[in-house]
C-alpha cells in the first residue's frame, strides 16, 4: 500500500524513502504535495533542487540530478495544478497522464533530444528549442 502524502514527504525529506521508490511518478508526487502548499514554483525550484540533490547524496545517487528536467517538469506541474479538476494526486495523475509517460515524452515536445540530454541541460537550465514552455517564468541559473 502507497503511504500517504505526509509519510512519502517525510521520507524523502528524511532520506529514507527506499531508492526504489525514488521513480518519476514519486518525483511527480513530491512536485505536486510542495506545489499544493506554496505554488510559485519559480521560487519552489530551489528548494526542491536542494532536496533532490540531498536525497541523491544520502542515497550514493552522484548522476541522478537533472536541472532542466526538474525544472521544466516542476512548472508542467504548476501549469496543470491551475486547472486542475481532482484535489488529490491520484486525481491529478489521471488528468494529466501525459507528464506520467515514460521516456519523457511530454519533453520532447518542448526540447530535441540533443539539448534535453546533454551535459549542459543536466548541469544547468536550458530553455525548450523546439517551442516555448506556455507562461514559464523559470530562469536560467
Amino acid at each position: 500500500m502507497e503511504p500517504d502524502d505526509a509519510t512519502f514527504l517525510r521520507a524523502f525529506e528524511s532520506c529514507s524513502l527506499p531508492r526504489s521508490e525514488w521513480t518519476h511518478r514519486a518525483h511527480l508526487r513530491m512536485a505536486y504535495l510542495y506545489l499544493c502548499d506554496f505554488p510559485d514554483a519559480e521560487e519552489l525550484l530551489p528548494v526542491i533542487r536542494r532536496r533532490i540533490q540531498t536525497y541523491n547524496t544520502a542515497n550514493r545517487n552522484r548522476s541522478g540530478y537533472h536541472e532542466t528536467i526538474t525544472a521544466a517538469y516542476l512548472y508542467f506541474v504548476a501549469d496543470r495544478l491551475r486547472h486542475r479538476r481532482s484535489p488529490d494526486f491520484a486525481g491529478f495523475e489521471r488528468e494529466n497522464a501525459d507528464l506520467f509517460a515514460p521516456g519523457g515524452a511530454v519533453l520532447l515536445q518542448y526540447y530535441r533530444g540533443e539539448t534535453l540530454f546533454s551535459p549542459e541541460a543536466r548541469a544547468r537550465f536550458i530553455s525548450p528549442d523546439r517551442t516555448p514552455l506556455p507562461q514559464t517564468k523559470i530562469q536560467a541559473v
